[in-house]
């Protein structure tokens, strides 16, 4: 898939810096299927994993012939410059099935976490 970034505040433009209060530009990422059909996602979280920093998008907007709660890994490489990187499809499917069990390790231990500082606070 190839990589477009747009804002879902509603502007709709590429590279947005709008700063409006909704906005959240920089999390958001438009891409492309095989047949060019256009799929937003929301940046969930990064990992680390292995030694190499991984991706997971879900869709911002429900998709035909996609299921709601798929999640997209990517891995991130840096590019040459330093400044900018790609997300590179992740094709080993025991790596994928890795890099998800250890989104779902991170995403519990912050929730846990969070309902932990709730308890905390009353």
């Amino acid at each position: 898939m190839e990589e477009k970034k747009t804002c879902n505040c509603g502007c709709e433009h590429e590279d947005c810096n709008c700063e409006h209060e909704d906005c959240s530009c920089e999390n958001v990422v438009e891409f492309f299927d095989e047949n060019g059909k256009s799929i937003k996602c929301a940046l969930i979280e990064t990992v680390d994993y292995k030694g190499k920093t991984y991706a997971a998008f879900e869709m911002v907007d429900e998709v035909e012939d996609e299921e709601a709660d798929t999640v997209y890994i990517y891995e991130v490489v840096d590019n040459e410059d330093g400044e900018t990187s790609d997300l590179v499809p992740v094709e080993d499917e025991a790596l994928l099935d890795e890099v998800f069990e250890e989104l779902c390790n991170l995403l519990e231990a912050e929730e846990e976490e969070i309902e932990a500082d709730e308890q905390n606070s009353l």
